[in-house]
């Protein structure tokens, strides 16, 4: 009784041991800078909306929509420290002076 014990108990050692060994290499993993994805896929649009039906069934696969809008760009923005600083009203109007703004290339980190 007492060497099966001591069997299985060597058992669950080695078993706590090989996984503990998994998990040294999955830190490894997760604290490389230049890996960027584990288990994952890549970024796509999982459906685009249409104007209409007729537009939905005319699509050839490869429209992306007839409300589909491409946001790359040059963009102005502007950095305050202060959060009471910031622009609070005017700068959605299309007249709003912006030009003190920078720009910025979007997309873009």
């Amino acid at each position: 009784m007492k060497k099966m014990f001591l069997f299985t108990l060597i058992a669950c050692f080695g078993t706590i041991l090989a996984h503990a060994q998994k998990q040294e290499n999955r830190y490894e993993e997760i604290t490389n800078p230049k890996l960027l994805e584990i288990n994952k896929e890549k970024a796509r649009a999982s459906f685009f909306s249409f104007a209409n039906a007729n537009d939905a069934l005319n699509a050839n696969g490869t429209s992306k929509g007839s409300e589909y809008i491409l946001l790359n760009g040059t963009w102005k923005f502007t950095y305050t420290d202060d959060f009471d600083n910031r622009p609070k009203d005017g700068f959605y109007d299309l007249n709003f002076d912006d030009s003190s703004w920078k720009n910025i290339a979007v997309p873009g980190n």
